[in-house]
């Protein structure tokens, strides 16, 4: 593998780094296999690098179980011969009400590289980051190796919302995406972390995507950049700097940690340290909410200047028992998950929505079907409602024909009042992909 270096990276240590990586298969539109490549780009001085040229970037989240825009919510469902390992893209439009496969040919068996929809491999799993102008899926590739398959090598997809135009960019051998946080795109260029092993640990590397040259360009090691060794994950951007989440040991124990990565000057530093025992942290598209279990209170953090603010204490709806919560996460924009201890071990979950200013709890009755609530509507929210059986005509290798079945997800929407005050009156979303 041929490495063209503005900033050169040792070679022994570039040939060694094992990375993360996104990967979707291309249907017809899909580049040939070809040998990756990577280029290491060197960091502008400071002292030369006007402030214009710091990018107009956004902050996109990569999300394994979907992604959602204002319009609908984008997943990844296995293809109907499960085991080939295969995939399609599915759809929901929430103004419609339809769930579909992203196809430009509604009358496709969907099961084939004809059809725009289709994944040829999920292996290792899968990301997918969508902002209403791009839709990416990455797929992350096997781990414990150091030669991939055309089948196991983590690749980077981009495409316009309905699924034209797929561009990739294939990983080299070794190299990974980071599996959490996001990725930043001014729609014409990305940028997110991957990660690789050296001779002193894990480093993680800042890079861009070149989709139309297929390589991966090198922008900075951060701990040269001064980030000690550790897993990292890109959580947001402001004002020319970017926002990096990890954990680290302490004297102490293990503390959650926050830098700030300076675009102009290529320069690390911290920006805030949290206890994991008694702080638990949530991340916003760039905001950061921290619980402190201690104080019983919820705070937002200011990562530039370093301020806190309180917004709620204590940290459960008014007249609730008092109980320990938790912040388990944020599954759509300024909407906070959490979790509370309830009577004899059970827990319950809580959901503050800080746009409505209110508390609810999700109360829908499902049996023993886990109701999770996934997105923002115009108006409400899309919820999950577990899982359900569907029967699929399948082949054996010998080419006979048979029924075969399937677990597949099931989703509802709601309006914000009925959900606040628990009633069950949902909104059906009529699914074309399993019927």
């Amino acid at each position: 593998m041929k490495l063209t270096c503005r900033r050169i990276l040792p070679l022994l240590w570039a040939a060694a780094l094992a990375m993360l990586a996104l990967a979707g298969c291309a249907p017809a539109q899909q580049q040939p296999a070809q040998t990756p490549t990577v280029e290491t780009a060197e960091a502008a001085a400071p002292e030369t690098t006007p402030a214009a040229e710091v990018p107009d970037f956004r902050f996109v989240p990569l999300g394994m179980s979907g992604a959602a825009t204002g319009d609908g919510f984008y997943e990844v469902v296995y293809a109907r011969d499960a085991v080939s390992g295969a995939g399609n893209l599915v759809y929901t439009d929430f103004a419609s009400r339809r769930r579909v496969y992203l196809s430009a040919d509604p009358a496709s068996d969907h099961q084939s590289t004809a059809d725009t929809s289709y994944l040829t491999s999920l292996s290792g799993g899968h990301l997918l980051a969508a902002d209403g102008q791009h839709l990416y899926f990455a797929r992350l590739g096997m781990t414990g190796v150091r030669q991939y398959t055309a089948d196991t090598r983590p690749v980077l997809l981009r495409m316009a919302a309905d699924g034209s135009g797929r561009q990739s960019v294939r990983l080299p051998d070794g190299y990974r995406f980071v599996s959490s946080g996001g990725l930043l795109t001014d729609g014409e260029r990305e940028v997110l972390l991957v990660t690789a092993a050296s001779e002193d640990g894990a480093a993680t590397l800042l890079a861009e995507p070149d989709f139309a040259a297929g390589t991966l360009t090198i922008l900075a090691d951060l701990k040269e950049a001064g980030i000690p060794a550790g897993a990292l994950s890109l959580q947001g951007w402001r004002d020319g700097r970017l926002l990096l989440f990890g954990w680290q040991d302490a004297d102490d124990g293990i503390v959650q940690v926050l830098y700030t990565y300076d675009w102009r000057s290529g320069k690390a530093e911290p920006a805030g340290s949290f206890p994991a025992d008694t702080a638990a942290l949530a991340f916003d598209r760039g905001q950061v909410w921290y619980c402190d279990t201690a104080a019983d209170a919820l705070y937002t953090y200011d990562w530039l200047s370093r301020t806190e603010e309180c917004v709620l204490s204590p940290v459960r709806p008014e007249g609730a028992p008092e109980v320990k919560v938790t912040l388990s996460g944020c599954p759509a924009p300024g909407l906070l998950r959490f979790s509370a201890a309830g009577p004899a071990g059970t827990a319950q979950t809580w959901y503050w929505d800080r746009q409505a200013g209110r508390w609810f709890p999700l109360q829908l009755d499902q049996g023993d079907k886990p109701v999770t609530l996934e997105a923002r509507t115009d108006g409400g929210y899309l919820l999950h409602m577990g899982s359900r059986e569907v029967t699929y005509q399948d082949t054996t290798p010998a080419g006979e024909s048979y029924t075969n079945t399937m677990q597949v997800p099931c989703y509802a929407m709601i309006a914000s009042q009925d959900l606040w005050e628990g009633r069950a009156d949902l909104i059906e979303i009529r699914d074309e992909v399993y019927g």
